[in-house]
């Protein structure tokens, strides 16, 4: 139920939690890897990458599953 109108909404389902084994997770919203580009040079966490995703999770996404980025090509 929405709490403004008292009516079901029919995204409740999707925010509604989930149990995936042990896991018991806040809603059904997966935020899917992607290559934002924020790692550092050799692919290390950045301050900015971690923002990013906190803020995803903040705003009700569960789980948020990260990319794996491989360090930019050097010029040799």
């Amino acid at each position: 139920m929405t709490a403004k109108t008292g009516k079901e909404s029919k995204f409740d389902y999707l925010l509604s939690p989930i149990k995936i084994g042990p896991v018991q997770l806040k809603s059904r919203i997966a935020l899917a890897p992607m290559n934002e580009v924020l790692s550092g040079h050799n692919g290390e966490a950045t301050e900015q990458g971690i923002s990013y995703y906190a803020a995803r999770a903040k705003g009700g996404t569960a789980p948020v599953l990260t990319n794996a980025v491989p360090p930019f090509a050097r010029a040799a």
